[in-house]
């Protein structure tokens, strides 16, 4: 975890604040990994992932602004977007992290409409990406919810499911 590393131990929840609190550190972590990559000669394609793995409504329950996290989403997609386009190559794409919504690996306890609706609200903040990356998702329910939402928002998107 680079970017906890650069902001000195901070938690999950501390690194996708971080996108708004230091967006500068974000996004040159970003940029360390997309050179690295390109260092060895790679020409392929590089997809990094937008730091909000944890900028959902589960996560911010605790936090004042209970609708902050939608924030986080757009700031994390800022810098990786930012990241990407600081090079000529075309090669750069972002993956828009389409997270668990509940604590990972325990199956969110909401109805199927109320995670279609956050990955909704997910999808709109993160805006144009080349990949939309369902990750860790913990239940069929929730992938189906987070397809759903990908098929009404985005048209020219690939999508990626990982569960467990």
């Amino acid at each position: 975890h680079e970017l906890k590393l650069r902001l000195e131990g901070t938690s999950f929840l501390s690194g996708a604040k971080a996108c708004i609190e230091n967006p500068d550190i974000v996004e040159a972590v970003h940029e360390a990994f997309y050179q690295s990559i390109e260092s060895v000669g790679w020409d392929g394609e590089i997809v990094a992932t937008t730091n909000s793995f944890v900028a959902t409504p589960y996560h911010w329950r605790d936090e004042q602004d209970k609708d902050g996290w939608i924030e986080h989403v757009r700031a994390a997609a800022k810098c990786a977007k930012g990241a990407a386009k600081k090079s000529i190559k075309t090669n750069r794409l972002v993956a828009g992290c389409l997270p668990p919504l509940g604590e990972c690996y325990s199956t969110p306890n909401e109805p199927k409409e109320k995670l279609e609706e956050w990955y909704t609200q997910i999808i709109e903040a993160l805006g144009e990406v080349d990949i939309l990356l369902a990750e860790t998702l913990s239940s069929s329910v929730e992938a189906e919810a987070a397809i759903a939402a990908a098929m009404h928002k985005q048209q020219n998107c690939h999508v990626r499911i990982g569960c467990c």
